[in-house]
């Protein structure tokens, strides 16, 4: 089994399946990534001994702008070029944005990524004071994002936190599962079911289930002999039906021989259904 390649697969098909529902505003358009934050579209001034002066009277003169959407733009302006070399400024003219806008959101996710990657501590203690409901939940989500790197259980407790579902959120969830998963495949397992059903648990769990096989089928297997609610079983032997369908039949049989009779009998319905219809493709 491969799953440096099937876990990329898995989480496209999150990201793309996804349901965002309506009650959150977080920008879908803002994809995590593991590096650093990089601002999209404008390059950072030059730093001049006077470039707090000047930030401030750019701030000053847009707040006095009449029109909504040009003052929107203008302070938006401003909070990008004081990112790097004003962040207090930044913050103070970032609260003047209105609540939950996507322009704001972006930069709320932009800034809790800096400060993720340079004090992580700080990012949380910012994150959970970031504004509405839906704003902390994107400063939470994309710091959750940095920081699953070195620490994804902290990471996941982060995202559980945040209280806010949608689309964005349950692609950071697959996110942060793919690499909690490397390092304790147990744990990220116990804690994905504990997701209502839905498209980002049946992602996570595929994607949990697959880095688990990989390394300890024994386990998996033993793990998932332990569930006993029949609804979670059979979700979970679908997710392992679809990874397995995916491997030669020698391969498979290399997995499946961990099995318990309960899950062979399961997983081998699967199997052939999912085989007979690659079939009639």
């Amino acid at each position: 089994m491969k799953p440096i390649l099937l876990v990329p697969l898995v989480i496209a098909a999150c990201l793309s399946a996804c349901d965002k529902p309506s009650d959150s505003n977080v920008s879908d358009s803002a994809a995590p990534a593991r590096t650093k934050a990089e601002r999209p579209t404008h390059s950072p001034r030059e730093e001049t001994p006077d470039h707090q002066k000047e930030l401030r009277e750019e701030l000053t003169k847009a707040r006095e702008i009449d029109d909504a959407g040009d003052r929107e733009a203008a302070i938006t302006e401003v909070v990008w070029n004081a990112l790097e070399l004003a962040p207090d400024l930044a913050t103070e003219a970032l609260a003047q944005l209105t609540t939950d806008s996507s322009g704001k959101l972006e930069l709320i996710q932009h800034l809790a990524m800096t400060l993720a990657d340079e004090d992580p501590e700080q990012a949380i203690e910012w994150a959970a004071n970031a504004g509405s409901e839906t704003e902390i939940a994107a400063a939470y989500g994309k710091v959750a994002l940095v920081i699953s790197d070195t620490d994804p259980e902290r990471a996941a407790h982060l995202l559980s936190k945040s209280g806010i579902a949608g689309g964005e959120f349950d692609r950071t969830v697959v996110e942060v599962l793919d690499r909690w998963a490397e390092e304790n495949p147990a744990d990220a397992a116990a804690w994905v079911l504990l997701f209502p059903e839905g498209r980002a648990r049946d992602a996570g769990i595929k994607v949990t289930v697959s880095q688990w096989l990989d390394t300890d089928a024994a386990a998996t297997f033993a793990w998932t002999a332990t569930l006993q609610d029949d609804a979670v079983r059979k979700e979970v032997s679908l997710a392992m039906a679809d990874i397995l369908a995916d491997e030669p039949e020698k391969s498979r049989e290399k997995y499946l021989r961990h099995a318990d009779s309960k899950t062979r009998v399961a997983l081998d319905q699967e199997l052939s259904r999912i085989l007979s219809e690659t079939d009639d493709e």
